[in-house]
């Protein structure tokens, strides 16, 4: 079997799920052949053709049409590919063929089975929480368009629901889209476009333990919404708040005054990561 090389700017680095296959795989080889693992990955590097064009973290390797593994390299063997690289002429980076619009959607579909098949691993580990907030998702796979009496908005996708709180949220905003009754308790959201929620509610969602100093809340629905360690601002004036779960984090705003919050905070659960 000829050995054939192709080398994809696919303009990101690799997603967490990814990272956390490869430390397996690489957990289960010895130091010899992790040695030699590095070696073909930096000389497959050196035939790039016009390296300073690119960021290497961005580089997707393919060995004979399947993505660079321990799995491909251990497949092919490890001598044999170092011998054919030896006489390996420079790659090109990025010149594949363009594909179908139904190709790329049925790949986005293995890509997102693929990812929740990680996050259900991440959440069956014995300490699921050193995962949360570490697996990247962009705001076009989290979220899904939906028509409602002729009106467009977003709704979480339904697969993603169970796993929130692995999936870093602190870049999407959240606009138009229908967070009511979600949980999204612990989650490492920063930037709720509060202003532009769908149906202008938060009716049922649970936002406990979410860090949203300097955010205020009015023109809302909160009606039994759990608020509490989320330092949210309320503007009693605009916000329902019936049977809202609220703790001594939330600063109550009535015609343009403080008012005196005498609840207790609740313990949160602080989450670390480093």
């Amino acid at each position: 079997m000829n050995l054939n090389i192709e080398i994809i700017d696919v303009k990101h680095p690799i997603f967490q799920s990814e990272l956390i296959d490869w430390m397996v795989s690489l957990s289960k080889i010895n130091s010899s052949n992790k040695r030699e693992l590095d070696k073909i990955y930096r000389q497959i590097l050196s035939l790039l053709d016009n390296p300073d064009d690119y960021i290497v973290e961005n580089l997707r390797i393919f060995i004979n049409g399947k993505p660079f593994s321990c799995d491909i390299v251990k497949e092919y063997g490890f001598k044999k590919i170092m011998q054919e690289l030896s006489n390996y002429p420079k790659i090109t980076v990025g010149n594949n063929k363009l594909k179908s619009n139904v190709e790329v959607e049925k790949e986005n579909g293995k890509d997102k089975q693929s990812l929740v098949r990680q996050l259900k691993r991440l959440s069956e580990s014995e300490t699921p929480t050193f995962f949360y907030h570490s697996v990247f998702i962009s705001e076009n796979d989290l979220l899904e368009e939906v028509v409602v009496d002729g009106l467009k908005h977003f709704i979480i996708n339904q697969r993603f629901l169970p796993f929130l709180r692995f999936l870093d949220l602190s870049q999407i905003d959240f606009h138009n889209t229908d967070l009511r009754g979600i949980d999204l308790s612990y989650t490492n959201i920063r930037r709720i476009d509060f202003a532009s929620l769908y149906k202008n509610s938060l009716e049922n969602t649970t936002l406990e333990g979410v860090n949203l100093a300097g955010q205020e809340l009015e023109n809302i629905c909160a009606d039994g919404a759990n608020l509490t360690g989320t330092f949210l601002l309320i503007d009693l004036d605009s916000v329902s708040i019936a049977e809202t779960i609220l703790d001594g984090t939330v600063i109550l705003w009535k015609n343009g005054k403080d008012i005196s919050n005498t609840r207790a905070r609740k313990p949160i659960n602080v989450i670390l990561h480093f």
